[in-house]
């Protein structure tokens, strides 16, 4: 049973999991905690690189992770998200692009919109213009199902377009940045936009 918890919590992750995050995520006693991990990587489904825990494959990660129940996953996630949180100091936002993804599958739509927004912002300024590209659509997904996002993210939805539309361009994706700027064109007041000379 101790081993079973280890690996599902370790299959909420995409990436290799430090001991420390893996023991508070847990919630064993240490010797249970220690017995647990060496059950999962004797029987090969976890190993060990440079001090940090992951699955042997991938696709074994994705077959764990399906097999919880959407009330385990969301509260796995859940965990998760709030341990980055907690890890997160001052205004180090941590890293956001995690907290996107734990959020939203926490199914924490207020959560998911803030963290997908900042993830985006962030990789623009690393001008990593896919991954933003990719937040982006997150934000502009999420957006609907959250009643007063502009507050929860204090900017405006031209805005989420206008930087939305920039960096899918820069992503190389023109069609999808035409798209996302004729959107916002439309939500714009036709005596709002300034004829261009």
């Amino acid at each position: 049973d101790d081993a079973r918890r280890v690996v599902q919590v370790v299959s909420g992750a995409e990436r290799p999991l430090t001991h420390p995050l893996v023991t508070r995520l847990v919630g064993l006693p240490e010797a249970r905690l220690d017995e647990g991990i060496r059950e999962a990587t004797l029987s090969g489904i976890l190993v060990v690189v440079d001090d940090d825990y992951r699955f042997r494959h991938a696709l074994l990660r994705e077959a764990v992770h399906d097999d919880l129940l959407p009330g385990e996953r969301a509260r796995l996630h859940r965990a998760y998200a709030e341990t980055l949180e907690e890890n997160c100091t001052g205004t180090d936002s941590g890293d956001p692009a995690a907290l996107a993804y734990h959020w939203q599958l926490a199914q924490d739509d207020r959560r998911a919109l803030a963290a997908a927004v900042t993830a985006m912002l962030d990789a623009k300024s690393r001008f990593a213009f896919a991954s933003a590209a990719r937040f982006g659509e997150l934000a502009l997904d999420l957006w609907i199902q959250v009643p007063d996002a502009e507050s929860v993210v204090d900017i405006e939805r031209f805005e989420l377009l206008r930087t939305l539309g920039s960096v899918l361009r820069n992503a190389g994706d023109g069609e999808r940045a035409l798209a996302v700027v004729n959107v916002a064109l439309d939500e714009v007041e036709p005596a709002a936009v300034e004829p261009r000379t």
